[in-house]
């Protein structure tokens, strides 16, 4: 079928893709014949001309990850195609530019908060799909801050470019790990093992951004964002926050706290954790707390 498309113009295969996706949809059994025949039509579809239908081919897929019925394999497709596994330097025949990889991380982000907005628990309908989500983000993310990144530019302006980078990478992120409400956490107990693999990306994404690399102990670092992100977003959970503070807390350790070096903002935000919000936030800030190198804190000061 692919060597039957070849001379086909793109916008042939555009109208076909809904309803080769409702094909799929209607085809619940991944090992029927006729569902790997439909997924096979779907990804032609979608991979025809790369990358003039794939915006519309993820959305369709996300889309249907709302209701259970995207199969898991379309999206595990997708990351193989692209070669998602190793965002960083991806080796694949489909390569996403940054444009377009910016573009599907703005869908990414609509479609979370959507399904977030439809369903506070809605680990309960996405999880089975978070490990190739994840990994789309990461690369949705990831290629546009590498092919803008102002390595010679001046500090202030590096930190001003990580700041807007942060907020893309929480634009995706932070529908599945901000509480819905202080007394309601993101995931429950029962969906530890998925939000274990998208704190896991989170993290990972964050560790290999390239400001990490020139941006000095002090500045407006990696640290200090995540910082006041933990104080003024996830910290807020009063109710049912044992489990989720400890799985922040093993993903979080990972940062490189020794370059954090506090400000007054910064300190008077650990002292209200510990003051006034849940005391499972403690062990976190401890952490911190004896990662941070004092004495080349007040030195500079």
């Amino acid at each position: 079928m692919d060597k039957a498309a070849e001379s086909l113009p793109p916008q042939q295969f555009a109208p076909l893709l809904p309803l080769a996706f409702r094909n799929l949809a209607s085809q619940p059994d991944s090992n029927a014949p006729l569902h790997v025949l439909c997924l096979e039509h779907v990804v032609t579809f979608v991979f025809h001309a790369f990358p003039a239908n794939f915006t519309a081919g993820l959305d369709l897929a996300l889309n249907g990850c709302n209701t259970g019925e995207t199969p898991p394999m379309l999206l595990h497709t997708f990351v193989q195609r692209l070669g998602a596994d190793n965002y960083e330097i991806p080796k694949a025949e489909n390569v996403l530019g940054g444009v377009k990889a910016n573009e599907c991380a703005m869908l990414l982000a609509r479609r979370l908060n959507d399904a977030r907005s439809r369903s506070p628990s809605m680990y309960a309908a996405w999880g089975r799909y978070l490990d190739s989500v994840t990994k789309l983000a990461q690369m949705f993310l990831f290629t546009p801050c590498r092919e803008t990144f102002p390595a010679e530019a001046p500090p202030t302006v590096l930190q001003r470019d990580l700041a807007e980078v942060f907020q893309r990478v929480l634009s995706v992120f932070a529908p599945l790990i901000v509480p819905v409400s202080p007394s309601m956490p993101p995931f429950s107990p029962s969906n530890e093992t998925e939000a274990n693999i998208v704190l896991e990306r989170f993290v990972q994404l964050l560790c290999s951004l390239p400001h990490n690399a020139v941006l000095q102990p002090g500045t407006q670092n990696l640290p200090s964002l995540l910082w006041q992100f933990y104080h003024e977003k996830l910290s807020i959970l009063s109710h049912g926050s044992t489990h989720y503070f400890s799985l922040l807390e093993s993903h979080f350790v990972r940062i490189s706290w020794p370059s954090f070096y506090p400000s007054e903002r910064g300190l008077a935000a650990m002292d209200d954790c510990l003051a006034t919000r849940s005391p499972c936030c403690a062990p976190f800030v401890a952490q911190i707390v004896v990662r941070i190198m004092w004495k080349d804190v007040l030195a500079s000061n």
